[in-house]
């Protein structure tokens, strides 16, 4: 858990370095089967919409520079996970599922800003999308649809990429990061 009682210390993980993409798509911490407590499994239908809610902690409101990009999210999916997949084998699946191992599919790419969300503060971005810094913060949203080839009962695993290299800017060099949150019920 995290200082503030979040699961972000112990569900993000930040995938940084000249090596990052032979990294496991898993933390460490998440490559048991094992829920959350307080945080079930997710129960979803075939052909449902799945949306995920994250924080911009300033990403979004307050960037670092004026070219500064806020990057993109992937959802990926899988019914044969492997917690020690390689991040390039993941990233290598395509919508089709004919990509990389052929394990999984490429569910849904979305920016990271959706357009709408913001944190309370001063920034223009915060006072345009009516937030403002007395405001209530508008979590970002992205979602995805659970695949239509499943068979009822089936667990399907998901992981939430987001890649945010140019974060700083184009301007200045890219820098490879990637974080990631693997909902990894192996």
């Amino acid at each position: 858990m995290g200082k503030d009682g979040s699961l972000d210390t112990r569900m993000t993980y930040r995938i940084e370095g000249p090596d990052w993409e032979n990294k496991p798509i898993c933390k460490d911490t998440q490559q048991v089967r094992a829920n959350q407590p307080g945080f079930p499994r997710l129960r979803a239908s075939r052909k449902q919409t799945v949306a995920g809610y994250y924080l911009e902690n300033g990403h979004t409101s307050l960037p670092p520079s004026a070219t500064a990009f806020t990057g993109l999210t992937y959802w990926f999916g899988t019914s044969d996970p492997d917690p020690k997949l390689p991040l390039r084998e993941v990233r290598a699946w395509t919508t089709d599922g004919q990509g990389g191992n052929k394990k999984g599919r490429l569910l849904k790419t979305s920016p990271y800003d959706d357009g709408s969300c913001t944190q309370p503060n001063d920034s223009p971005i915060s006072k345009q999308r009516g937030v403002g810094k007395t405001g209530v913060e508008k979590p970002c949203r992205s979602e995805f649809v659970i695949p239509e080839n499943l068979n009822v009962g089936d667990v399907y695993t998901v992981y939430w990429v987001w890649d945010f290299s140019w974060h700083f800017g184009r301007e200045k060099p890219r820098v490879e990061e990637v974080c990631t949150i693997a909902l990894c019920p192996f």
